[in-house]
C-alpha cells in the first residue's frame, strides 16, 4: 500500500490539479492491472483445462533406461499399441498455478535441487491416492496402420509405496510416509515405474 501511495505522488508531480490527476493515474493503473493477462509462453503446450506443457523440452527423441523400457511395454501392451513415438517435456503447470518440475531436469543440478518432482495423483475419488515421482512428462502419438493418433501427454512415474498408514493416522493425517521403489529389484524388473495420464 505505502509503495501504490509512493509511487502516486511521484505520478502527480506539479501540477496545477494535483487530486485529479491523482485520480486519472490511479484509475490508469487500475485499468491496466484489469487487462493483464496470463500469458503463456510461445513454447508452452496448452492442454486445456488450465493445464499447460512448459519447457525444456528434448530436442530429439531419447533412449530409455531398461525400467522406463519396461513401463513403457508394458503400457503398449496393455493398450494393444505396435509402436510408438515419445518427446520428453520437463515441467508441467498445474490448474492451481504450481508448477511440477521431474527427475529428468533435477538429477542434473549438483546442489540446492528443489524437489518439486514428486506428485500425488488420484484416478478416481473412491480410489486411494498413490505417490509418484515424475521422471518426465512426454507427448504420445500411437501408429495404427501407419495412420499417426493425435498426441496424448503422459507422465513416466517412479512409484512409491503406500502411505503407513499408522503414522498417518496418528499424525492425524500430517505426515505421509512412503518408501521410493525405484531401485527396487522386484520379480518384474521396472514394476515400480509406471505410466500416467496427465
Amino acid at each position: 500500500m505505502e509503495n501504490s501511495i509512493g509511487n502516486l505522488t511521484k505520478a502527480i508531480k506539479p501540477d496545477v490539479q494535483p487530486y485529479m490527476n491523482l485520480s486519472e493515474k490511479a484509475a490508469v493503473r487500475a485499468q491496466v492491472n484489469a487487462l493483464k493477462e496470463n500469458h503463456i509462453p510461445e513454447t508452452a503446450r496448452d492442454l486445456g483445462d488450465n493445464y499447460i506443457l512448459l519447457h525444456p523440452t528434448a530436442q530429439t527423441s531419447q533412449i530409455l533406461d531398461e525400467r522406463e523400457s519396461a513401463a513403457l511395454a508394458r503400457y503398449l501392451e496393455e493398450e494393444n499399441i505396435p509402436t510408438a513415438h515419445v518427446v520428453h517435456w520437463a515441467h508441467l503447470c498445474l490448474p492451481n498455478g504450481q508448477i511440477t518440475h521431474l527427475f529428468w531436469q533435477e538429477h542434473r543440478k549438483t546442489e540446492n535441487v528443489w524437489m518439486a518432482c514428486n506428485v500425488k495423483t488420484q484416478a478416481d475419488a473412491d480410489m486411494k491416492p498413490e505417490f509418484n515421482e515424475v521422471q518426465f512428462y512426454f507427448q504420445f502419438s500411437r501408429d495404427i496402420d501407419n495412420n499417426t493418433t493425435p498426441l496424448e501427454i503422459l507422465a513416466m512415474v517412479s512409484r512409491y509405496s503406500e502411505a503407513d498408514q499408522n503414522l498417518c493416522k496418528q499424525s492425524f493425517g500430517t505426515v505421509i510416509l512412503c518408501k521410493y521403489q525405484a531401485y527396487q529389484v522386484s520379480g518384474s524388473y521396472g514394476a515400480a515405474f509406471g505410466i500416467i495420464y496427465c
